[in-house]
């Protein structure tokens, strides 16, 4: 809008504040610490780099951290690479573990007779129990370590 100073003689814009685009948030990966020995302390050290609070959990022996921005991303992983820790970012769809549960299965079935029965379809399995004492009375198999790069139809 052109608007003219009657004193002046002179125009100016009038500059109307426009809506803000929502800032982009960027999506930081997960990082992946193998054999850590004392996850607390290394958890607070990499705090204290990145004087960022971080979110971290323990799976088995992989110790996985959330980095909140690129920039603690990248100090975590420089931190990695100078002091020769296992970390990687990325899991292959192979070295995924997939849990499943199987329904309808008779309640004296033999948790190895199903590991069994799979490892013949080519399904590797690292552990099943049978739960007969779920809500809805429906006894199931949860089978846990499926190889990923095997598909279920």
């Amino acid at each position: 809008m052109d608007i003219t100073d009657p004193i002046e003689g002179t125009s100016t814009d009038a500059v109307h504040p426009g809506p803000t685009a929502p800032q982009k948030k960027f999506h930081v990966l997960p990082i992946t610490i193998d054999n850590v020995t004392n996850q607390a302390a290394l958890l607070k050290h990499l705090q204290q780099i990145t004087k960022l609070k971080l979110e971290a959990k323990l799976i088995g022996t992989k110790f996985r951290i959330f980095p909140q921005t690129p920039y603690a991303y990248s100090l975590i992983r420089r931190y990695i690479s100078e002091n020769n820790l296992e970390g990687y970012t990325y899991m292959l769809p192979e070295d995924k573990k997939l849990r499943a549960v199987i329904r309808g299965l008779p309640i004296d079935m033999p948790p190895m007779e199903i590991i069994s029965d799979l490892d013949r379809q080519g399904f590797r399995v690292d552990e099943c129990h049978n739960n007969d004492k779920s809500p809805n009375r429906c006894t199931y198999a949860a089978v846990y370590g499926l190889n990923g790069k095997y598909g279920f139809s």
